[in-house]
């Protein structure tokens, strides 16, 4: 029997240490652009001990520990993740309120009534976890694929293109990748021209994989660079820019 649709569903994961913008904020931001009603699911990640890492000593919440610190080298190189977290924040208790991320995406798609009526964003680490978790839905479900996926400021791991058995945990393996396939999951990418932690070159080399099957103006995948716009600046900007761009073909249209 098919599921009854209910409003579509909105999860957004936020960046390292900084668990923001919350649920408020994205209500209005769909409110102010005219968008049908949207449920928003924002999830924390963890903190305290179990996220300390030498850039997080006090243990703010974050989806992962870093194993790396490149932040110096030119060009830049992709800031490792600890990928016992990784498995841990996708598929064991791996946000505050005890639930994996797997488990919020299941019942986004359950409350929605189908996965297309569900978007995925991530911002920064956020946007890594996001790719992460919506690639492996899309792997794991092949005929049930995410409506769309957005990252926002943000380059997404390697690792993320692994070919591997779903619920198989991510390794570091630099010799396994490919190229994904062409997804009916749209794709919305909002990146700032002055990022110096994630430059937009850096930023679409990253997303290569998946825009060469997905490209860009090719009906898959919409991308704006923000003038004048950093890391952790012009916040509402980036926001509504980002909403813009998802309500262009997503279900909850103008």
């Amino acid at each position: 029997m098919a599921r009854r649709a209910g409003p579509p569903q909105f999860v957004f994961l936020h960046g390292y240490t900084t668990p923001y913008p919350g649920v408020g904020v994205w209500d209005r931001l769909f409110a102010a652009a005219g968008s049908a009603p949207v449920q928003v699911r924002a999830p924390v990640a963890l903190g305290g001990v179990s996220r300390r890492d030498p850039f997080n000593a006090t243990g703010r919440p974050s989806w992962f520990r870093y194993s790396t610190d490149h932040s110096q080298l030119v060009p830049p190189q992709f800031d490792r993740p600890d990928f016992a977290d990784v498995a841990q924040s996708l598929h064991g208790r791996g946000t505050k309120a005890g639930e994996s991320l797997w488990q919020v995406l299941e019942r986004a798609v359950d409350a929605a009534g189908s996965a297309g009526r569900v978007a995925l964003a991530g911002e920064s680490q956020g946007g890594v976890m996001a790719a992460f978790l919506g690639i492996e839905w899309n792997r794991v479900n092949p005929d049930a694929q995410l409506g769309a996926l957005g990252f926002i400021r943000t380059a997404l791991d390697p690792q993320t293109w692994q070919p591997r058995p779903p619920g198989v945990p991510v390794v570091d393996d630099p010799t396994q990748s490919v190229r994904p396939p062409r997804y009916d999951t749209q794709v919305q990418v909002v990146l700032g021209s002055d990022d110096l932690t994630f430059r937009p070159w850096f930023s679409l080399a990253s997303l290569g994989p998946l825009l060469d099957s997905n490209p860009v103006g090719g009906g898959n995948a919409d991308l704006v660079v923000l003038d004048g716009v950093g890391h952790a600046d012009h916040d509402r900007a980036v926001y509504r820019a980002y909403v813009d761009l998802l309500l262009r073909r997503w279900p909850c249209s103008r």
